[in-house]
């Protein structure tokens, strides 16, 4: 209740469940490629039915930049867990598998101009769970002093932020 109020609908209690259960390990990547978030311009949450739900949030940062974080809790088995990056002459799209597929590779193509032509380079073949590499990182940290590669400082700003565009939910009236 100290982050949604006493007065909250249960369709609010799970919008704020699957976002800081599932959209807060995105935001750990958009800080390491867009820098760090400035505030949330506008979110929103949506019942897709059979009590499943979907969200949008457009997260702002430095520079004028924005990142659009789509989530959709879907009524069939497929995931499509990744993020997409556009800049001046190149595109980045990264996919990887959900953490449930240990042997199903994570891909990353770019696609640029060169020479009147449209080129894109494609790398595939890392089997390794992000779940499974955070927890032997997590393992290192804590039995072999490893510097954290996530500061304390940045995983309360990941909890404010998420907080942040919970609010939103129910401004928009989640």
């Amino acid at each position: 209740t100290e982050t949604l109020g006493p007065d909250i609908s249960e369709f609010a209690v799970l919008a704020h469940a699957w976002a800081s259960g599932l959209s807060i390990h995105d935001v750990p990547v958009m800080r390491r490629i867009m820098g760090e978030p400035t505030g949330v311009a506008y979110a929103a949450a949506r019942p897709l039915g059979d009590g499943r739900l979907g969200y949008d949030a457009v997260i702002e940062f430095d520079r004028h930049r924005r990142a659009l974080l789509i989530v959709e809790l879907l009524d069939h088995m497929e995931t499509d867990w990744g993020f997409a990056a556009r800049a001046d002459g190149f595109s980045v799209r990264v996919a990887y598998p959900s953490t449930y597929a240990t042997n199903a590779p994570s891909t990353c193509a770019v696609t640029r101009e060169a020479s009147g032509m449209t080129v894109e380079e494609r790398w595939s073949g890392r089997y390794e769970s992000g779940f499974r590499r955070e927890w032997i990182h997590l393992h290192d940290v804590v039995t072999r002093g490893a510097v954290p590669e996530t500061p304390i400082a940045d995983a309360l700003g990941d909890l404010l932020l998420i907080e942040e565009i919970t609010r939103r939910f129910i401004e928009a009236g989640a």
